[in-house]
């Protein structure tokens, strides 16, 4: 089984390689809304491109269920390749996030994700700076309460806009 740490090690070799690559200076914010298995949230990224690569930071809060009121936070960190095309990019991406949900259940939990993100690049035609996606994917998730350890495998939906800053 592939614990957090290993999965953590992976990724850091991934981004590594984003360190040597040429910066074409070009920025992005980000907001969208995610559910993932039973969890809402709202999500901030910050995302640097690399060529053909993209790193992104993101901060998420929201709650375990509509019904449960039990918030959380998650902090993320995706990396992506972009097949730029003219009208649509399509991002394959591997994220990895941790998250901590609050009493009463309180307990911390990992996930590693891999998936897709289509976005319309509107930015290019000076239309306006927002570009819209929606990206999904499947993940390998553990929670963790004390000593007890659960896995299961998960999915996520995640509706929102990019701010390219010029």
């Amino acid at each position: 089984m592939v614990r957090p740490k290993h999965l953590t090690l992976f990724l850091v070799i991934h981004i590594s390689s984003f360190i040597y690559a040429q910066d074409d200076g070009r920025w992005y914010g980000s907001y969208s809304f995610g559910m993932q298995r039973m969890d809402f949230f709202h999500q901030l990224g910050l995302t640097l491109r690399m060529q053909s690569f993209r790193m992104e930071i993101q901060q998420a809060f929201g709650q375990r269920s509509a019904a449960s009121g039990t918030l959380f936070s998650q902090t993320g960190l995706q990396c992506s390749y972009v097949f730029a095309r003219k009208v649509v990019e399509f991002s394959p991406y591997l994220r990895l996030n941790y998250g901590r949900l609050a009493a009463p259940f309180a307990f911390n939990y990992y996930r590693m994700e891999l998936g897709h993100q289509l976005s319309l690049p509107l930015h290019r035609r000076h239309l306006f700076p927002l570009d819209p996606f929606l990206s999904t994917g499947i993940s390998q998730a553990w929670e963790q309460q004390h000593k007890a350890l659960h896995t299961f495998l998960d999915f996520s939906l995640y509706l929102g806009v990019r701010y390219a800053f010029d």
